[in-house]
């Protein structure tokens, strides 16, 4: 069993307990196999010993067929997709399984108990008999075995494809956080080639903002507080950068608190709206972002201006590396927010 499916066993009762043992579990239903048909045959007789007795003698014949069928014929050739293998060898081993149960009848049950006819060895009729006897008692283990590899392989299934989703996401996020950080970085080398003195405010505020992506995005959600606090940072060194040739607009409707938010999905757009509203050629840029938060759902608006092709310069871009900007926020958009954005 996976340890899944242990633990609902594990409860704190003695049925639980009883369940959540592999032993006890199959003792308690070859008890019921004996119990079921010596009390089902003995009724017709009014001679149940006689017929638990019997059931008890034929037990290690039924046992052996139930055992080879799911720790052997299972694993080896059934779920390996060998299914002519399976049913051969299947057909092979409760032949000769009927034949020792009618061994067993044969030389020690005839005569003994009367529901076994005294009929010559090789009748055929009796030999299906035990065969058919066999297959019933391996209706139930069986049919519980493949449920049991069903619901593993689903729950690895679903781990697998978790553990993938994770593993890209992790990647998409580590793909964010060097962009990001070039980008600011960009913008410092900027500011010390000038000797300004808004350099060390702008460590200042790298530093928090580093903080924040190293020791508060690793989870999945981050309280919108914070993600919102990060993004006004981020406005703050980019105030830095262009001094008085962009004026920013930046306003927050609703309440956050108690509100999530994958991280760094938002920082995106406000990025976009640097890299393509601020160039040389305009003296004069605007850029305005509203988010609003409503009971269910958050949006985000951003504009900006946006200069002619003939003044807009990819010297002036703040993107670092193509192919990281939106399509890496689209593909994060649909892991987490899946048909909800």
């Amino acid at each position: 069993m996976t340890q899944t499916a242990e633990a609902i066993f594990n409860l704190n009762t003695w049925w639980g307990r009883i369940l959540g043992n592999r032993y006890l579990r199959h003792i308690l239903y070859w008890a019921g196999i004996v119990l079921f048909f010596g009390f089902f045959w003995g009724s017709s007789m009014g001679n149940y010993k006689k017929l638990i007795m019997s059931e008890i003698v034929l037990l290690p014949g039924k046992m052996m067929a139930v055992y080879f069928c799911i720790d052997y014929l299972l694993p080896k050739f059934l779920l390996k997709r060998r299914y002519s293998l399976f049913l051969l060898y299947s057909l092979l081993a409760m032949l000769l399984l009927g034949l020792f149960q009618r061994i067993i009848v044969f030389h020690f049950l005839i005569g003994w108990n009367e529901v076994f006819l005294p009929l010559p060895f090789w009748n055929p009729y009796e030999i299906m008999h035990h065969i058919i006897d066999i297959n019933t008692v391996m209706v139930i283990p069986l049919g519980v075995r493949l449920l049991r590899i069903y619901y593993r392989e689903r729950v690895e299934a679903s781990e697998l494809a978790k553990a993938k989703f994770e593993a890209e996401l992790k990647f998409l996020k580590n793909q964010v956080q060097p962009h990001f950080l070039f980008n600011t970085l960009n913008t410092l080398y900027g500011l010390t080639l000038k000797n300004s003195q808004k350099a060390g405010e702008l460590v200042l505020k790298l530093s928090e903002l580093m903080r924040y992506l190293l020791y508060e995005t690793s989870v999945e959600r981050v309280e919108l507080e914070k993600e919102l606090v990060h993004i006004k940072n981020y406005i703050e060194l980019e105030k830095m950068r262009y001094n008085q040739r962009v004026e920013i607009g930046f306003n927050v409707m609703g309440k956050t608190q108690g509100k999530f938010i994958a991280p760094m999905i938002l920082l995106h757009f406000v990025e976009n709206s640097f890299k393509h509203s601020v160039a040389k050629s305009i003296e004069k840029a605007w850029i305005t972002i509203d988010f609003s938060i409503k009971e269910n759902s958050y949006l985000l608006r951003v504009e900006n201006s946006k200069p002619s092709i003939s003044g807009y310069h990819k010297a002036d871009s703040l993107e670092v590396f193509a192919g990281v900007g939106l399509q890496n926020v689209q593909r994060r958009l649909d892991i987490i927010y899946k048909d909800q954005y």
